[in-house]
């Protein structure tokens, strides 16, 4: 019988009477509740991540951009290669007009998933299977030329075993609220052996890491339970309690190229905004929100242009 999200929704009542693709939609953000309730197959990932890795033969450091807009990729792509790496292009099933750079390699994620969402936590999450080392960040964040060539540096020279990821801005709210704590993954890198770890331990980049597969027991799922729901949270799991080697970028060396809803009262949505992140329509909200023009004149990038 083929798979269908049909077959193992019907006992959680949060998601009755969703459509599949609505259901769906979690699985393609990177949820691991989302892929135990509707019963996505995990061996699904794990093959995809065969042809991920074949894309990647004969690159040596491989920067993942994810394209959701093609200007910002673009201007992206040309950051990752000045730095002296290589732009792996992915990108939202949504998105369209993908633009390549001269070295840029396009790998198409969702080949074999066909989610109709997918993030990039999900070929993150599953690195250890397609990437020896692999650098990564955020759509919409864009840098100085020295802040690149000094982080491509630092990415370079990381050994396996070890992840580099963002440490937030928390302030005060965590002392009221301790458990809402993650790493980011604004900007970072990863090598395969801390990957695979993370993968072992059942704490990696997805979200609801209680729930991920590897997770050693019931008991252990319920303690779990407690921690931060968020892409992340996982992460600094694995580095806290899991003897996991993470080092970290603070938030606020990189958070001026952040071009975010986050803190922007001002901001312009596409969906109402308490709706899923999933629905919203980021190549018109980046629009909206921020001229590229100017930040790539405030930013001194126009010359890579």
């Amino acid at each position: 019988m083929a798979w269908s999200p049909r077959m193992h929704r019907f006992a959680f009542e949060d998601i009755a009477g969703q459509s599949d693709e609505d259901v769906l939609l979690k699985v393609g953000q990177g949820n691991w509740r989302a892929v135990s309730v509707t019963g996505f197959p995990v061996e699904r990932f794990l093959d995809a991540a065969v042809q991920w890795k074949a894309a990647l033969q004969g690159v040596d450091k491989p920067w993942l951009v994810w394209c959701t807009h093609p200007d910002w990729a673009h201007v992206q792509q040309r950051l990752v290669e000045d730095a002296g790496w290589t732009p792996i292009v992915g990108n939202d099933p949504r998105a369209t007009d993908i633009p390549l750079t001269k070295s840029a390699v396009r790998i198409d994620f969702n080949a074999g998933l066909d989610l109709p969402v997918l993030y990039p936590h999900v070929p993150l999450e599953f690195a250890f299977a397609w990437a020896p080392k692999l650098a990564f960040w955020h759509s919409d964040l864009l840098l100085r030329q020295a802040d690149m060539h000094a982080l491509a540096q630092r990415f370079e020279a990381l050994e396996d075993g070890a992840t580099i990821a963002v440490k937030p801005a928390e302030g005060r709210r965590v002392l009221l609220t301790p458990r809402k704590r993650r790493y980011w993954e604004l900007i970072g890198c990863t090598t395969a052996a801390a990957s695979a770890d993370q993968w072992r331990a059942g704490a990696g980049w997805m979200g609801n890491f209680y729930m991920h597969p590897n997770c050693p027991s019931a008991e252990e799922r319920v303690r779990r339970k407690r921690y931060y729901y968020d892409h992340g949270a996982g992460i600094r799991f694995w580095h806290k309690e899991c003897g996991g080697r993470v080092e970290l970028i603070e938030e606020a060396a990189v958070s001026y190229g952040h071009f975010t809803k986050i803190g922007n009262p001002d901001y312009s949505r596409t969906v109402p905004h308490n709706s899923s992140d999933a629905g919203r329509d980021m190549r018109e909200e980046i629009t909206r929100n921020f001229d590229l023009q100017r930040i790539v004149e405030d930013l001194d990038l126009t010359a890579l242009l």
